[in-house]
Formats: structure tokens, sequence, C-alpha cells
């Protein structure tokens, strides 16, 4: 059995290494890793010219601080799922060099992952 893992360093989806690990150590399961990065940017607001003012960006602005908000609490959520103190779990990580570490790992030495 293959399991494909698609790991964004941004998003609290590295919190499930510990239960992928113990995945494979209790199943035969070969894994294959992938770095992931779910933020492609804006393409709506690139289509606007520079010196523009941006007509939407009082509802941006609300928009952004209510996904930081909701991105918090599943955070949190995800942290007391897998009984883990939210001040041990940094939030404050390079996701880019993590992302690209971990492809690099996976195609040079796929069996190094799990200790990346």
């Amino acid at each position: 059995m293959k399991l494909v893992v698609y790991l964004d360093f941004g998003l609290p989806s590295w919190l499930a290494l510990g239960r992928i690990e113990r995945l494979v150590k209790e199943n035969p399961v070969e894994l294959e890793w992938h770095a992931f990065s779910g933020s492609l940017g804006n393409i709506a607001r690139s289509a606007i010219p520079d010196g523009e003012p941006d007509p939407l960006a009082a509802y941006r602005a609300r928009r952004a601080r209510a996904r930081q908000k909701a991105n918090q609490r599943e955070f949190e959520r995800q942290c007391e799922m897998l009984d883990l103190d939210v001040a041990d779990c940094p939030r404050d990580i390079d996701a880019g060099g993590w992302l690209n570490g971990l492809e690099w790992v996976a195609r040079a030495a796929p069996s190094a992952v799990p200790g990346y």
C-alpha cells in the first residue's frame, strides 16, 4: 500500500506528522512525500493598475481578519485533537524553506523524510 502525503508547513497540516509516523510503524505502508503550498496569491488584485486605489480594500481587510481568526481557531482545534499544547506548536516558521527542503529530501532520500 502506498500513502501519498502532501504537507504545507504554512498550514497546521504539519501537526499530523506524529500520526503519520505511528501509522507507518503499525502498518506496512510505503510513503511518498510532497511539499504543497496552498497560497497562490491574489490574482484579481494583481489586475489593479499601480497607483489606483483598491475599491475593495475595506472588504479585503475585513476578510483577511476573518481568515486569521478562522485559521487560529483551526490551529487550536487541531492542537487539542492531537493532545498538544498550543504554546508548544510554533506558528512563526519559514514555510517556504520547509517546503523546499521536504521536496528535496523526498526526491534525494525518501527514507529520510520522517527524520526531516
